[in-house]
């Protein structure tokens, strides 16, 4: 009995390291699913865009926007491009290429009906909300329902996250609604209020419920996208966009802790050029449990691959030291291969890119690293472009 009190408090010790360290993360690889539920005009051919002719009348654009996006579509074609859009093959294809966590970028309006109300934003905003709000979650649900499913099928975990927040967190076309006219090439855009902050956790709180429902299929949730200040000094400046996300984070984390077990993953968003901004071990697991920071690296282009993979030097560095401050992981939840500037037909530099990609990230990255996208008209930002016209050999 000596012997099993020894062992015993040794494996207590042993327990409270663990959870002290907040144990390091296997390191995923995979994918995002994006342009499904957040259709960008860029990513698809005219012929099969959402936005063109082939699911109805051409989209009009408002005249004080630079382009259009979801948000100025006014009819229900969204479901019948998802109909065309997520596809078993997909999940078939990923499997081929060594996926193991797909990110799925999804808008409030999939998770939550607010009725007629709309987030805080000017009228003509708003009315332009409406037409994302007029088909509901339950319209949705099959289609988010069918990549849990596909993933569960074919050994992928399923990352789910707020690409689109209420009143749009940045003003670009991938968070669902190119908002208002530019300030020094940032679209005015307007999450940050209080109300706006409650869609947004309230969002989080059904993407948990969805989660719980597919066990350990999802790897867990996400947040929030790419916050970004507005231009021109316009609200929210960067330290009152910080504000509001230190407190939107701590609400959503609790709200996703009334369903989800304590080591799912909660994912929040920065910038490498903000970490600066957070304080240590900001959300710390014995209150928050398993906290997971995303952030996306796009860098300038070369035609050169030792070049290209030196320009993530900077912020892997930043990576590195953000997870030790944080005492936990961080996922690049976004990087591209675009930023190599040569042919579809030089193969050797594709592979040479994607064979040593992975291993320089995981040098300092524990968490993983996703690339966008899994499908695109543009082979150097589509996975699947890379295998079927670059003849990229994935091997995840």
């Amino acid at each position: 009995s000596h012997y099993n009190m020894g062992l015993w408090s040794s494996i207590g010790i042993v327990c409270i390291l663990l959870v002290g360290l907040n144990v390091k993360a296997e390191f995923l690889k995979g994918t995002n699913y994006g342009n499904m539920f957040l259709p960008e005009d860029w990513m698809t051919g005219d012929a099969e865009s959402i936005f063109g002719s082939h699911y109805g009348p051409s989209v009009q654009k408002p005249w004080d926007v630079e382009r259009f996006s979801l948000c100025d579509v006014t009819d229900d074609r969204i479901l019948r491009w998802l109909d065309d859009k997520v596809q078993e093959y997909d999940f078939q294809k990923m499997q081929d290429y060594g996926v193991k966590l797909l990110r799925v970028p999804t808008g409030y309006w999939n998770w939550v009906d607010i009725g007629d109300a709309t987030p805080n934003c000017p009228d003509n905003v708003a009315a332009r909300f409406r037409n994302l709000q007029a088909v509901k979650p339950n319209q949705y649900e099959p289609y988010i329902d069918k990549i849990y499913q596909y993933a569960s099928q074919h050994g992928i975990q399923v990352f789910m996250e707020l690409h689109g927040a209420p009143g749009s967190q940045n003003g670009e076309i991938h968070s669902g609604c190119v908002t208002g006219a530019e300030h020094n090439g940032k679209p005015e855009h307007y999450f940050n209020t209080d109300w706006n902050k409650q869609i947004a956790v309230d969002s989080i709180g059904k993407m948990a419920e969805k989660c719980k429902q597919y066990g350990s299929t999802c790897w867990g949730i996400g947040v929030l996208n790419e916050p970004q200040p507005s231009g021109g000094g316009a609200e929210p400046t960067d330290d009152s966009l910080h504000w509001f996300l230190e407190d939107y984070y701590a609400q959503a984390i609790d709200k996703a802790r009334e369903t989800l077990s304590w080591e799912t993953p909660v994912v929040l968003f920065s910038w490498t050029y903000d970490f600066w901004r957070w304080g240590d071990n900001r959300y710390p697991f014995e209150q928050y449990g398993k906290i997971m920071w995303d952030t996306h690296m796009y860098t300038g282009g070369s035609s050169s691959v030792d070049e290209v993979l030196g320009y993530y030097d900077g912020d892997l560095g930043k990576i590195q030291e953000f997870q030790w401050k944080q005492g936990t992981d961080v996922i690049v939840g976004e990087f591209a291969f675009s930023n190599l500037n040569q042919g579809e037909d030089q193969t050797w530099a594709w592979q040479q890119y994607v064979d040593a990609v992975f291993p320089k990230f995981q040098e300092k990255v524990t968490g993983g690293a996703l690339i966008w996208n899994f499908d695109c008209q543009y082979s150097s930002w589509s996975m699947r472009g890379m295998e079927e016209r670059m003849h990229v050999n994935w091997n995840l």
